[in-house]
């Protein structure tokens, strides 16, 4: 990028070294506010359009009761980032990533939503080390209060994470 576009290359490593700073990468606690999360993740999403440009296309839905509530550290980034890898990079004209979350009674709901297709991985007969991750953090964290189960509806992939409501 350096070669090719030097403005572009410059935004980048503004973008990366505020990620670098964030307190969540600094100070890897269990738990962090959802606002703590999205500024990560948001972070993360002009990283990823400097590189795919208008092939990536992104919204939020953010309830305002939701900002407060917490959920595991880097959570929804490697939720993101998922989506835009196996997702978004794979399709030739890009696609859209939304992020919807909301307070449903005394639980957090969390869906990343991207075009694309679920691919399973043949070496861990199923979804990659990245899923298996979150699973095992959230039965650490969680014992059964919580879930996540990914599907895809329409050449659409849904990740839904659902929490106990705590802030």
């Amino acid at each position: 990028l350096i070669d090719e576009d030097s403005e572009k290359a410059r935004s980048a490593i503004v973008v990366l070294s505020d990620i670098l700073r964030s307190p969540i990468t600094n100070n890897l606690q269990d738990k962090i506010s959802i606002a703590e999360e999205i500024l990560l993740v948001r972070n993360y999403i002009s990283l990823s359009k400097i590189q795919f440009e208008d092939r990536l296309i992104y919204t939020e839905d953010i309830d305002e009761h939701a900002k407060t509530a917490l959920i595991p550290s880097m959570m929804l980034q490697i939720l993101v980032e998922n989506a835009i890898k196996h997702g978004i990079s794979q399709l030739p004209d890009g696609g859209a990533l939304s992020l919807h979350i909301h307070k449903r009674e005394q639980q957090l709901v969390c869906n990343i939503i991207n075009h694309g297709h679920l691919r399973l991985n043949s070496e861990t007969s199923g979804f990659g080390v990245g899923i298996k991750v979150i699973n095992d953090r959230l039965r650490l964290l969680y014992n059964d209060n919580a879930s996540f189960s990914l599907h895809e509806i329409n050449n659409t992939v849904v990740a839904e994470l659902i929490l106990p409501f705590e802030n």
